[in-house]
């Protein structure tokens, strides 16, 4: 893995924790190389739709839909701050045609959507919110849903 430099901010703010989780924890080249790699394997083929759950500031969508014109993807969190700091950190960098393949949704996953995608994604155990083994049978099956028949949950 590459060593990452960040600018971080002069003084403690509710970004900070945000700037520093997606400084440390999260690499979206490394990520979706190895999804790229699971899909291709499998159905010899590129993935096109990525569904980000538990997305956060989305900064892997936003990496997936810069990697190619034919990428969009869905982004899918209930809370308001990362999405809002994704809003105001990490759109920025996209043009307005990467903008447009961009889709947030501010929601509990567990409602799912009818869009399918190629790949649902949930990274960092973010699942381990549901505490009831019910819940998570009732998150993966949304997940299971949500795939187009040439996908893959990761």
């Amino acid at each position: 893995m590459k060593e990452k430099s960040i600018n971080l901010p002069k003084s403690l703010t509710t970004d900070l924790k945000h700037t520093l989780y997606q400084a440390s924890v999260q690499d979206p080249t490394e990520h979706l190389d190895l999804f790229e790699h699971i899909y291709r394997t499998e159905f010899k083929s590129d993935a096109r739709i990525l569904r980000e759950d538990f997305c956060g500031t989305f900064l892997i969508s936003t990496e997936w839909v810069r990697r190619s014109s034919e990428n969009s993807a869905i982004c899918i969190d209930i809370s308001a701050e990362p999405l809002e700091y994704g809003k105001t950190h990490n759109l920025g960098s996209l043009s307005e045609s990467q903008r447009s393949r961009l889709t947030i949704l501010k929601q509990n996953v567990l409602q799912g959507i009818k869009a399918k995608s190629d790949i649902v994604s949930v990274c960092n155990f973010s699942f381990y919110a549901f505490k009831q083994r019910k819940q998570l049978l009732e998150y993966f099956q949304r997940a299971y849903q949500g795939l187009k028949k040439n996908g893959v949950f990761v």
